[in-house]
């Protein structure tokens, strides 16, 4: 089972695989609403191939994505790449020691040797989908400890 965190207010936070992944978020629980559900919702939201539904009961949904959102031109692209290089860039300066920091490490090299020419837009598709169907690493941002 995958983690998903929630605020309070019932927004998604952060998404954890499994329980080492959980384990190195490092939040304090009594902030959070932890709720553990299926490996295809993380999937779904990891890959961004659907958005996550507010919480309510303690039970969440994944929608679609409308492919009107994903980056449709190589500007757009560079942009969706520069953002998450910043959180990225933030985690590894902070965080040297940090059990993650070899794969977001790894995964920051990839997007920044990342040819955005090499795509043919529109892409149609979630960068992270994009890396999953080449057999790439794909991480998401919310899986970011």
């Amino acid at each position: 089972m995958a983690y998903f965190i929630f605020t309070k207010n019932n927004c998604l936070y952060r998404i954890a695989e499994n329980q080492i992944d959980f384990d190195n978020l490092n939040i304090n629980d009594s902030d959070y609403i932890i709720v553990q559900d299926s490996q295809q919702k993380f999937d779904s939201l990891r890959l961004y191939t659907h958005e996550c539904s507010r919480l309510e009961n303690n039970s969440f949904n994944i929608l679609p994505i409308d492919l009107i959102y994903y980056p449709n031109n190589s500007d757009k692209l560079k942009k969706y790449i520069e953002n998450i290089l910043i959180s990225i860039n933030s985690f590894l300066a902070s965080n040297p020691n940090d059990i993650a920091f070899t794969k977001w490490k790894n995964y920051r090299d990839q997007l920044l040797s990342f040819d955005v020419n090499s795509v043919t837009f529109p892409m149609n598709k979630s960068l992270e989908q994009y890396f999953s169907d080449n057999n790439l690493p794909s991480l998401n941002i919310l899986q970011l400890p």
